[in-house]
């Protein structure tokens, strides 16, 4: 039963006894273009009563924030608790009883009743709480809060609105502030798990349009059962991290599985994830035994096999992850159906047709219980530094791998240059180059200069370079001084034809610029990047390291000493 606001004293909140329902007050940021939708909220919101709080300045520039601080303010004497809501959403049925329930089982907690569908961890939390069977989804300490919908007790609600008020309108984003504010007051903020609102489609009111659609990780349209909001949170509140001790995301982007690795010196939400196919051992996970077990698995038809080699590996991972369930899970297939309708590259999306979702889906679920029944612990052999000329290349690479990921990326422009081993040319190159997130990466017309604030790199018409090794032409940037121009190792040894047995020595000598141990080089700085080529090049790989070597980053050895150097050095 809810029960009403009274006239209590305002320092009463969250600290009563854990047997009194909460007493919720509810604001909605509202802005005056989306007034029809008011009735249709305070009607689902009902019986809580819902107050408009208008955006103050609806014709001046877009700023949540603006809005935020009249919301958050907006706490009547003797609530225990107040909760935003913006006014794009759509509570699920039974919402007030729901949030009621919620606030009973976590009354000290700031509660998420909401994580986009492709936040960069809060989305892999939710989705990892709800195949782990946990109502609670501990959310990440630097990414931004969400706040379509939160709750807060309501002493920490007054002391948010005084927090947010010191800031200028002009900051724009509240819920990059809220996340600092949480942390300061020592609040644990956890996500309902699943969601209790979706996001409505229609045009972003603040700015946000180039964030694409935005729904829920974790949608519910099913009752859920007697009892569901009293599970534990796990690890205290803390979000989990792998045995190595890294807190970390599972992504899939652009159809790509990608892991994000939370470190302390980079920001939240840049996109220079690493490769799960180099770095799963990073989380204790065998890429072979995930290989082997998709290969065993009949992929749908209407996706290209490495799309759906990519979107097996995602659900592996997870299903690693979050094995075993604590509790009892909620609906796994929303919550990798969101997944895959977010994170297809716009070639693979323009093929879902209904029944190739749920095929998708259905590949999805597979590989959760395969990455499940892998769930032992995976520990990479232990590798040594290697002696001479191999051990430099793999530690130089580890520090350009390592290197902090910046806010923003620098314009690049790209040199194509011809390999004599295969036909590949720029169309190849730049559509290897088109899925990088860089906001300027261009492939140079034949004998045209870069502009003068690109840095310019040349690789080989077949090499794919991927967003990671990318940061050594941004740390390269910032060693070389106002020489900008760089080149990939393969590209290096083919302009400067280097006999096979001379190639790890000279790529060494190359590169001892990077050690400060040398002066300006006669070409292009060669940078510390291993990457991959196209499969129709027959180069023949370099010798010294068993099979292969570092100019393709395919040999075996090679990339067990380069792991453990990028181990040792997070």
């Amino acid at each position: 039963m809810l029960t009403a606001l009274d006239d209590r004293p305002q320092d009463e909140d969250a600290r009563g006894p854990a047997d009194r329902p909460p007493r919720i007050s509810l604001a909605v940021m509202h802005h005056p273009a989306r007034a029809a939708a008011l009735p249709r909220l305070a009607a689902a919101c009902a019986p809580l009563p819902v107050t408009p709080v208008a955006d103050p300045c609806p014709l001046g520039p877009p700023s949540p924030l603006r809005t935020a601080k009249l919301a958050w303010a907006a706490v009547p004497p003797g609530a225990t608790h107040h909760v935003v809501l913006q006014d794009d959403v759509t509570p699920v049925p039974g919402f007030a009883a729901q949030l009621t329930a919620v606030l009973t089982a976590r009354p000290r907690d700031a509660v998420a009743l909401y994580v986009n569908w492709n936040s960069p961890y809060n989305a892999y939390l939710a989705r990892r709480a709800a195949v782990a069977g946990s109502p609670w989804a501990p959310l990440a300490p630097r990414e931004w809060v969400p706040t379509l919908g939160l709750a807060l007790p309501a002493a920490a609600a007054r002391g948010l609105a005084a927090y947010l008020a010191e800031f200028p309108d002009e900051l724009k984003d509240d819920d990059e502030l809220i996340v600092r504010y949480c942390a300061e007051a020592g609040l644990t903020v956890l996500a309902a798990v699943p969601h209790l609102l979706e996001h409505q489609a229609g045009p972003s009111l603040a700015g946000n349009g180039e964030h694409g659609a935005r729904h829920a990780a974790v949608p519910t349209d099913a009752p859920l059962p007697a009892g569901h909001w009293s599970g534990p949170v796990p690890g205290g509140g803390e979000p989990p991290r792998t045995t190595g001790g890294l807190h970390y995301a599972v992504e899939l982007v652009r159809s790509r599985c990608l892991i994000r690795l939370m470190r302390d010196q980079e920001p939240a939400g840049h996109p220079f994830a690493w490769s799960w196919a180099d770095w799963a051992p990073l989380l204790g996970a065998d890429p072979a035994a995930l290989i082997r077990d998709f290969e065993r698995t009949a992929g749908p038809a209407g996706l290209p096999v490495g799309t759906l080699r990519e979107v097996w590996a995602a659900g592996w991972l997870l299903g690693r992850d979050a094995a075993p369930p604590a509790g009892r899970p909620v609906d796994r297939a929303a919550a990798l159906r969101t997944w895959v309708l977010s994170g297809l590259a716009e070639r693979d999306a323009r093929r879902l047709t209904p029944a190739v979702v749920e095929a998708v889906t259905g590949l999805a679920l597979r590989a959760l219980a395969a990455g499940a029944r892998a769930a032992a612990c995976h520990a990479p052999d232990e590798v040594h530094e290697l002696p001479g000329p191999a051990g430099a290349l793999a530690r130089r690479e580890a520090e350009a791998l390592t290197f902090p990921a910046p806010e923003q990326s620098p314009p690049v422009a790209v040199r194509c240059l011809p390999c004599p081993y295969c036909p590949s040319g720029p169309a190849e190159l730049g559509r290897a180059l088109a899925p990088l997130p860089y906001e300027r990466l261009r492939v140079l017309p034949d004998r045209s200069a870069p502009l003068p604030e690109e840095l310019e790199l040349t690789l080989l018409a077949c090499e794919l370079p991927d967003a990671r090794a990318m940061l050594a032409v941004t740390a390269g940037a910032r060693r070389a001084g106002p020489d900008r121009r760089f080149s990939s190792r393969a590209a290096a040894l083919v302009v400067r034809s280097v006999r096979p047995v001379d190639q790890l020595a000279v790529l060494d000598r190359a590169e001892r610029w990077w050690d400060g141990r040398a002066g300006e080089p006669d070409g292009p700085y060669v940078l510390p990047m291993s990457l991959r080529v196209a499969a129709r090049c027959n180069r023949p790989r370099l010798p010294g390291l068993g099979s292969g070597g570092p100019a393709t980053a395919l040999d075996t050895y090679y990339r067990a000493v380069r792991y453990a150097a990028v181990a040792r050095a997070l």
